[in-house]
């Protein structure tokens, strides 16, 4: 029973920081780093100077995501995603951040840097649902994918390619 409460707890504590982080803060987090925090701004950054260490449900979700887009990118290689290719996405994305919240073993720091990743990743997924050719759906999410592998340790990773 207190692992369901925590895990409840987790839940709502995370829905209701991305509900107040929209993916241009994300993007501002990300690249508007001075080496610490500013007015409380959560900041990416590496474990002194290493990537962080993953688990295997950082690895499953992130590859989860991973796949969702390739599958995006190619049916949508024509003229961008239809509504049900979006739709597709945005819940596979979802489903990937739902899944390594749910399993997650990250210690502390390293889980704290990932959320930050996880809350540009929903925060694009639901622009993804909203207008599926928006720049910070698809192009967000594919942002987040190359970010990633800078800063968690994740053997074997494939970066997307990222043609236009």
């Amino acid at each position: 029973m207190t692992r369901s409460f925590n895990q409840t707890a987790g839940y709502l504590i995370l829905a209701a920081y991305l509900v107040s982080f929209t993916p241009a803060q994300a993007q501002t987090q990300l690249t508007h780093d001075h080496g610490h925090a500013e007015h409380g701004d959560m900041q990416i950054e590496l474990d002194h100077g290493r990537r962080w260490a993953t688990d295997a449900p950082l690895r499953e979700g992130m590859e989860r995501i991973r796949a969702a887009v390739d599958v995006a990118r190619q049916a949508g290689a024509r003229g961008g995603l239809n509504t049900t290719q979006a739709q597709a996405l945005a819940a596979a994305t979802e489903d990937g951040i739902a899944f390594m919240i749910q399993h997650c073993r990250l210690e502390p720091k390293a889980d704290a840097n990932l959320h930050i990743l996880l809350g540009r990743l929903s925060a694009a997924a639901t622009v993804v649902k909203v207008n599926p050719m928006a720049a910070d759906g698809l192009p967000q999410i594919l942002e987040v994918l190359d970010i990633y592998p800078r800063y968690f340790a994740h053997p074997g990773w494939q970066a997307i390619a990222r043609g236009h």
